[in-house]
């Protein structure tokens, strides 16, 4: 039988289109993994060497600069002490001093003294400012920081400010005189930024000296001047953060390293940094040249692939259209296909055709043969499921059947174990009320004789009283049977949902089961938390399951023995869930019939009242009705668990138990 191939192979590509696909996808792969290698391998390569470099030269700055501002201090100090130590001070020492103090420094703008009040007394300038001193003579600078500042400690340096006496920004070194006065050198940021000056490369380095507040106290490049500027708060705040930081500055992308120096007062910080082009931009030539010398040879590789895949592609077409002629059932002649590989192909191709004629014919008949056949077991497949279907509707029904009679069950004998715990209250309080029945028509004919003494009336009124208590008593126990039974039994009917607490309906159902326990000698210990558990879900559903378990640790646990205890655990098990343990001490349950408990009609009591429903109702009652989970462990010789999970909210519609068709789970 002959099938066309024409609908489906239009979306196919031809033999050059996927050699093409896969040439182009190479070069993709190659372009890709050249960028993922300078990406990941080149540029943290580059990165790591960059951050070596910039560190060792803000290194080498910040102790230069540390260097340059100490000897002043070293400096001040010696001549402050000298000065403190001449007995007769004149003006022309302090001259001296001054002028000895503003030459040998070469950062120094000024050196003055102060009086007592702050104004200048003697001053002297560096050679290089061209400034003349006798301009600042008596100049107030009591409000300036030179003069406020030199009271914190023997020698302090300040931080920068515009000095009145050189105009410049500057920062001041003082030094408290025995005589009230200062001394004072005023240090130029501009000839401390030449003094580390740095000659600019080819890849725009640049060195800064920055403070805590981002102001840029030195540029110390040669082709800039200094600049009145402030570094943004960003930027600077990212540099303190790390060693070395990606900023924006001056227009542009900087990789910035920085290093701290650290001086009295002086929070500054070198910067050194270098345009993010200076530092990637080598390696993103090398980058696109590599990326460029894949391109061109895969486009001269794709070129010389595609006059090699022409004669390919040619033979190959030749033997798609004998490989058509030979689906449609017909022998194409034979042809020189070029290729000694495809030559055997065809050949092989024509084989098989011939062999696949006489196997399709083959097949006809055999085909012919099975549908006779399938014709035939259909047939017997529709009889017997009609059969299967009666027989698994006739199988439901009589499930029902027996939970609905399982139930009536267990209700008769509630009822009946009710009826026989009512019978001693009941007793009693009839008994007790005919005898005070019978002491009233005695106090009445003793009363109409007038023969009744007072120690009698007080001995027939005590009688009266302890007879009314019991009467009481009795009524209270008998109430409670009462309440308890008709709050279970509507529970159990109406399997309405409501709110109710956890412990009461377990106390409800222990109190109903009192008869049968004390009947077998049994005993429940229920532990529960003093704090009431409140459940938003169905108490009848929860209440069977409770007399269930007691029930089935009754029969099998602890049959064929006298008497036994029963623990009921209760405890949260999370936020929204709580967990219900029954456990007995009794027979357990071997392992190859672990795994079957809940499985309906599975029981070890064949033959001797035992349904095989039980723990089945239970399981579906838990995972259906109440929406939780339970699991079963048993040693046997030492006794069996039931844990239950339940959700404190219930779900919002329960479904009937008594349709659980679902497989149980796995013992725990």
């Amino acid at each position: 039988m002959a099938i066309s191939h024409h609908s489906t192979d239009s979306h196919l590509p031809s033999l050059r289109q996927a050699i093409s696909r896969r040439v182009l996808l190479l070069a993709f792969v190659q372009v890709v993994l050249a960028l993922l290698v300078a990406r990941w391998q080149l540029l943290p390569q580059l990165e790591a060497l960059q951050i070596g470099l910039n560190d060792t030269l803000a290194r080498n700055v910040a102790q230069s600069t540390e260097r340059a501002l100490v000897r002043p201090l070293q400096s001040m100090g010696a001549n402050a002490r000298v000065l403190n130590q001449q007995r007769a001070r004149t003006e022309t020492l302090d001259q001296s001093v001054v002028q000895a103090l503003a030459q040998s420094h070469p950062v120094a703008e000024s050196v003055f003294l102060l009086d007592t009040k702050g104004r200048v007394r003697t001053i002297a300038y560096n050679n290089e400012s061209g400034a003349v001193a006798i301009d600042r003579i008596g100049l107030d600078l009591s409000s300036s920081a030179a003069f406020a500042d030199s009271y914190s400690a023997p020698v302090t340096i300040s931080t920068v400010y515009l000095s009145p006496v050189s105009e410049q920004a500057t920062v001041a070194v003082s030094a408290s005189l025995a005589d009230g006065g200062r001394l004072v050198m005023e240090l130029s940021l501009a000839r401390l930024a030449q003094l580390n000056r740095v000659e600019q490369d080819s890849n725009g380095l640049n060195v800064l000296i920055v403070d805590d507040n981002g102001y840029i106290v030195a540029d110390m490049n040669s082709d800039k001047p200094q600049r009145n500027a402030m570094l943004p708060i960003e930027a600077l705040r990212a540099v303190q953060a790390q060693v070395a930081a990606s900023i924006d500055y001056d227009g542009q992308r900087w990789f910035a390293s920085s290093t701290p120096v650290n001086l009295g007062r002086l929070q500054w910080r070198v910067l050194v940094l270098r345009p993010a082009t200076a530092v990637f931009g080598p390696v993103t030539e090398i980058v696109l040249m590599t990326v460029g010398s894949i391109v061109l040879v895969m486009a001269l590789s794709y070129m010389v692939m595609l006059l090699f895949t022409r004669g390919l592609t040619r033979a190959a077409e030749t033997l798609a259209v004998h490989a058509q002629e030979f689906s449609d059932g017909r022998v194409p002649q034979q042809r020189n296909l070029r290729f000694r590989d495809l030559f055997h192909v065809d050949k092989s191709m024509r084989s098989m055709a011939l062999t696949l004629r006489q196997r399709e014919q083959a097949l006809r008949q055999m085909n012919e043969e099975l549908e006779q056949r399938v014709q035939q077991r259909t047939i017997h497949l529709q009889k017997a499921n009609a059969e299967l279907e009666q027989t698994m509707q006739q199988l439901a029904s009589t499930q029902s059947e027996l939970v609905q009679a399982g139930k009536m069950s267990a209700l008769g004998s509630m009822v009946a174990g009710i009826a026989h715990e009512m019978n001693t209250p009941v007793g009693n309080a009839r008994l007790v009320a005919t005898t005070l029945r019978d002491t009233a028509r005695q106090m009445e004919r003793d009363v109409r004789s007038g023969k009744v003494s007072r120690s009698q009336l007080l001995a027939d009124i005590e009688s009266v009283s302890a007879g009314t208590d019991l009467i009481d008593r009795s009524l209270e126990r008998a109430a409670d049977l009462v309440q308890s039974f008709k709050q279970v039994a509507v529970d159990q009917t109406s399997n309405r949902r409501r709110v109710f607490s956890l412990q009461e309906v377990i106390h409800e159902n222990e109190v109903l089961l009192a008869p049968r326990l004390r009947g077998a000698g049994a005993s429940v210990h229920v532990h529960a938390p003093a704090e009431k558990l409140t459940m938003d879900s169905y108490p009848g559903a929860l209440g069977q399951v409770i007399t269930n378990l007691i029930e089935n640790a009754l029969v099998h646990g602890y049959a064929g023995r006298s008497g036994g205890q029963i623990d009921v655990r209760v405890e949260p098990f999370d936020d929204h869930q709580v967990q219900v343990q029954v456990s007995d001490h009794g027979r357990g349950i071997p392992p190859e019939s672990l795994g079957r408990v809940f499985d309906p009609f599975f029981t070890t009591r064949l033959g001797q009242g035992g349904s095989g429903l039980g723990l089945s109702i239970v399981y579906g009652l838990v995972t259906r009705t109440l929406g939780g989970r339970i699991g079963v462990e048993s040693t046997p010789g030492q006794g069996t668990t039931f844990s239950l999970v339940l959700p404190l909210q219930g779900p919002e519609e329960a479904e009937s138990a008594s349709a659980h068709t679902a497989t149980p789970p796995m013992a725990a």
